[in-house]
């Protein structure tokens, strides 16, 4: 039996792959990437349906802060799930100091905007992303424990550009689409040097959470 750590993107998924050397290496861990988008993860939640010895769940990742004194770099722990429909899904709450705990919600589309981060804080939720909800809906109806931990990557006043021309579902780069889209370019450098920056807590974060599932579980 094993603990799936899934990640939206290579991005994320390689400081945690650095953080969880020694748990991979010895089989207590296994690492998907499950795309970015609710339409992406419901193909995720289909091949997690083909494997048998899926014993726990764990999502990993970014997030865009909507708690007004919410800044990049701060840890957030989900409590629960939420989608733009209002429904709600249970998450497991792994013990990791220094984290805040509450809902996050799932949205189809970025939020690039103060704005827009704005109207999605009536929703109750601490930080906003966009794979949580079906993961963790499917999880609830199999009985399988799924936590959700995310890092804040950007402030509920911080803009940011719209970088799905530049990238595909699962996060790479689509070298054609930036020399269409220059001014991309040197936004998606100024991001990755802020995200760089914040790898290693990224790392320690998942890290964290995956010590204290297999605590729980012992």
């Amino acid at each position: 039996m094993a603990t799936v750590v899934l990640t939206a993107t290579k991005w994320e998924q390689r400081p945690v792959r650095r953080a969880l050397a020694r748990m991979i290496a010895r089989g207590d861990v296994r690492l998907m990437i499950c795309g970015i988008g609710p339409r992406q993860e419901m193909d995720c939640c289909r091949l997690l349906g083909d494997m048998a010895d899926v014993e726990r769940l764990l999502l990993v990742g970014w997030a865009g802060g909507l708690h007004p004194d919410m800044g990049a770099g701060e840890a957030i722990v989900a409590d629960c799930v939420l989608d733009e429909a209002g429904r709600r899904a249970p998450c497991s709450v792994p013990a990791v100091p220094g984290a805040r705990v509450g809902p996050t919600l799932t949205v189809a589309e970025a939020l690039l905007s103060p704005q827009a981060k704005r109207a999605a804080r009536a929703s109750g939720a601490l930080a906003v992303e966009m794979e949580a909800y079906p993961l963790a809906a499917w999880a609830a109806a199999r009985g399988i424990p799924f936590a959700h931990v995310r890092l804040i990557s950007d402030g509920p006043n911080d803009n940011l550009p719209d970088f799905r021309p530049a990238l595909d579902p699962s996060g790479r780069l689509r070298p054609l689409a930036l020399l269409a889209h220059p001014r991309l370019a040197f936004d998606l450098a100024r991001l990755s040097l802020r995200l760089l920056r914040l790898e290693r807590r990224l790392g320690a974060l998942a890290r964290k959470a995956v010590s204290s599932m297999n605590q729980d579980r012992a």
